[in-house]
């Protein structure tokens, strides 16, 4: 370890206590989720959402919002 900041694997759901966006981590990057109609399709259980703080957040680059069209193979290896 580099004395840097931990950083969640990618599959983790996280939201900021003062931030209603839920975001999906792929990639290294944090995926918007745009709806509870998104979340629920992807079987997503709101019981699995990790809170963290605004600085945690900050440490991540935003991906692009997750749509219903992806599969969950592709929200785990996406790049974007």
């Amino acid at each position: 370890n580099n004395g840097g900041p931990v950083r969640f694997p990618d599959g983790v759901l996280v939201k900021s206590k003062n931030n209603p966006a839920v975001y999906f981590i792929s990639g290294g990057r944090l995926r918007p989720i745009p709806s509870e109609d998104v979340f629920l399709a992807y079987g997503w259980d709101w019981k699995n959402i990790i809170w963290t703080t605004n600085k945690i957040i900050s440490l991540y680059e935003l991906g692009t919002t997750i749509t219903l069209n992806e599969t969950k193979t592709q929200l785990q290896i996406s790049s974007q």
